[in-house]
């Protein structure tokens, strides 16, 4: 995990999200950019309700990026930001989350109820992300 995510800063969740969705495809270890303070991530807006997740990741191996969105209120309460991306794993026929943003695996229910997502998404396909650095500061 730490290798996905060797410099975590504040916003490389979406990176984070990649990088394991990278080496769950393709076995390839691609460290996640750690972006800067004004920086930002983008990807194809490709998401839909993550629906019955036993039934989408019923084959073992099988894996979905996720978002995962939390209330403001709960999100400003903890320092943190609304939304936060990690990957949903069949081991064995049992559901984790993989999280290389904080370098942890749950068991994905445990990770979900911990989190307080008031919603979760899927994305459909393999889940990429391209940095977009923030404008220097003082300019």
């Amino acid at each position: 995990m730490r290798s996905l995510n060797p410099r975590r800063s504040a916003v490389n969740c979406p990176a984070t999200a990649s990088a394991v969705d990278e080496y769950l495809r393709t076995g390839t270890v691609n460290p996640a950019v750690s972006g800067g303070p004004r920086s930002t991530f983008a990807f194809a807006q490709r998401w839909q309700a993550a629906g019955n997740l036993q039934q989408v990741l019923r084959r073992d191996g099988s894996h979905v990026v996720l978002r995962g969105t939390r209330s403001e209120d709960y999100a400003n309460l903890q320092g943190i930001t609304r939304e936060h991306y990690f990957v949903a794993v069949n081991r064995g026929g049992r559901l984790y989350a993989v999280d290389a943003y904080n370098h942890t695996t749950a068991p994905l229910n445990e990770y979900l109820q911990c989190d307080q997502f008031q919603t979760i998404e899927r994305y459909r396909g393999p889940f990429q992300t391209t940095h977009v650095p923030g404008p220097l500061l003082g300019r």
